[in-house]
């Protein structure tokens, strides 16, 4: 549910990759002439409140709890990834990449809003182009509960070794010990990031 509704409301492109009708054709009352160049505005329609509900901008994977929507292309009030031939071939190499990613990051570390930020606080404002980035990077601390990560992850060795010497906080946990502490965010280090709470660097 999560990935769905984070593909629904920001997906890679907010434009899928053109299309050219063959033949004279009429859809929902639309009349296209063959030959026209078809562009599919997915971030519209991950905002399409006839589709999902008057809370379309608001994150709400619940939306998604009971639905019968699939994203692999079946449904076309929603296709982040295209459909048919042309649909991206690389659709379950990255579904699977943020399946793994997401695991890790959930069980390697608990996470919380810098400052006594709270969620509805994340400026979420995007940077329209070929892709959508967050026109703010976001920033979050990452608080790791387990001892030792790479055990079961070799390549988080690197980073892992990267962030035990870097200076970190630490704070009671409530499992009866310390946990590091770190503060990361999703870019580089900005002018005005906080150099103590700097626990990770690219």
């Amino acid at each position: 549910m999560v990935i769905k509704e984070s593909l629904s409301l920001h997906p890679v492109a907010p434009l899928l990759i053109p299309h050219e009708s063959t033949e004279d054709i009429t859809v929902n009352g639309y009349f296209i002439p063959k030959k026209s160049r078809i562009m599919v505005n997915a971030w519209s329609m991950g905002r399409d409140r006839k589709v999902w509900s008057d809370n379309t901008e608001e994150f709400f994977p619940e939306r998604f709890e009971d639905s019968s929507i699939d994203l692999r292309g079946h449904d076309f009030q929603f296709i982040p990834f295209g459909a048919g031939r042309r649909g991206c071939p690389a659709m379950q190499l990255g579904l699977t990449t943020m399946r793994l990613i997401i695991a890790q990051l959930v069980h390697c570390f608990d996470w919380e809003l810098p400052d006594a930020m709270l969620p509805n606080e994340i400026d979420m404002t995007e940077k329209f182009g070929l892709t959508v980035p967050r026109a703010k990077h976001l920033h979050k601390c990452a608080i790791c509960e387990i001892e030792f990560p790479p055990l079961y992850n070799p390549f988080l060795l690197a980073s892992h070794q990267k962030m035990s010497k870097a200076p970190a906080k630490k704070r009671e946990t409530g499992l009866g010990r310390e946990a590091s502490y770190y503060f990361i965010r999703d870019g580089r280090q900005g002018e005005n990031a906080s150099k103590e709470r700097k626990g990770f660097n690219d």
